[in-house]
């Protein structure tokens, strides 16, 4: 049916997946799935440096697998509607609902609505409060440049990563993995599997530094900073007193039930051969940026102050020269592109 499909769409390379440097894993065995997801079209979507950066880091750990999608087309749109289809990911074909975790690239505000089209093109309720009445998984988050103020999307999306996550998605994806490993098989109604879903972020948010969970902080109008729920506030919501559910024999709470991170800190990454792809995508048609892209450079310290990236991005990080030159050869190489561009907020 997907040859069908592509017949009746303009560029249908760009649904095709399993481009020249694509990973495929094998999505049954896999302990742990991600399914990245640009909220705007595949043209765009694969000149984004953040999603080829994690897409590398994340698919070198065996156990796990990181898979695409991106917002379709019109047309594409239009026939996934029509014939009932959810939204797929890339390589695997599998759809993005069956992932354990869902990551949204928050460029900028303007594709916040494509987010949502995205979650309902999945089959997903746009409202977190509504999926985790629903599903166990998949887990919703955000991360990006945008993501440094959550608050617009903090109703629809189950939390954010706040900074680089080159290390904080793996750390995710690890308590997501030991979760899984108790839960599976194990049948519950709807109610336990709300406050498992409760408790699991809870986890996340009490043990992976950069993750900020909206639903463990109160938001007031009156004051300028999101205060963390504590108390009986907190017990009910992870229903601590629900014995009869027996929560505690499937996802285990700390004796001392504390409070999430008064502050979320950004998270910051060095930059070395880990987080510099150097086997690039390559697609099958043209793309915005159809080049090779090395970033020499992560921050900025020149102080302007109509610049949020300048701040929100700080230390400055550079690649020496040696690194440089080393690893655009090896990315020229891989890749078969003829030219690059150095990335950076000033070089």
């Amino acid at each position: 049916m997907f040859e069908a499909i592509l017949e009746q769409v303009e560029k249908p390379g760009q649904y095709l997946g399993n481009e020249w440097g694509a990973i495929r894993k094998d999505f049954s065995s896999s302990k742990c799935r991600l399914v990245l997801a640009f909220p705007d079209i595949y043209e765009l979507g694969m000149s984004n440096f953040g999603l080829k950066i994690l897409y590398q880091v994340v698919n070198k750990i065996p156990e796990y697998m990181v898979d695409r999608t991106y917002a379709p087309a019109r047309d594409m749109e239009a026939i996934l509607r029509k014939n009932n289809l959810p939204l797929f990911a890339w390589e695997s074909r599998e759809p993005v609902a069956d992932f354990e975790l869902v990551g949204f690239s928050l460029q900028y505000e303007l594709t916040y609505t494509n987010v949502l089209n995205l979650l309902e093109l999945a089959g997903l309720s746009l409202f977190s409060i509504e999926r985790e009445k629903e599903r166990l998984f998949p887990l919703v988050f955000g991360g990006g440049p945008s993501a440094i103020n959550p608050e617009p999307m903090a109703q629809f999306l189950d939390f954010f990563m706040i900074g680089d996550g080159e290390s904080a998605v793996p750390s995710a994806m690890k308590v997501i993995e030991e979760a899984k490993a108790v839960l599976e098989g194990v049948e519950f109604d709807s109610e336990t599997r709300m406050y498992l879903r409760r408790r699991l972020l809870y986890k996340l948010a009490s043990e992976v530094p950069g993750i900020y969970v909206p639903a463990l902080y109160a938001v007031s109008e009156d004051e300028p900073v999101a205060r963390p729920i504590e108390g009986e506030a907190l017990a009910d919501y992870l229903g601590v007193d629900r014995t009869d559910l027996e929560l505690d024999r499937l996802l285990t709470l700390p004796a001392e039930l504390k409070p999430a991170p008064p502050r979320v800190f950004r998270q910051v990454s060095p930059l070395n051969s880990d987080n510099q792809p150097t086997r690039s995508l390559v697609p099958y048609l043209s793309l915005v940026h159809d080049r090779e892209v090395l970033e020499v450079r992560r921050g900025c310290d020149r102080g302007c102050r109509f610049c949020q990236p300048g701040y929100s991005f700080l230390p400055v990080r550079e690649r020496s020269a040696e690194d440089i030159l080393e690893l655009s050869k090896k990315a020229l190489a891989n890749s078969g592109h003829e030219e690059y561009s150095m990335l950076s907020l000033c070089v």
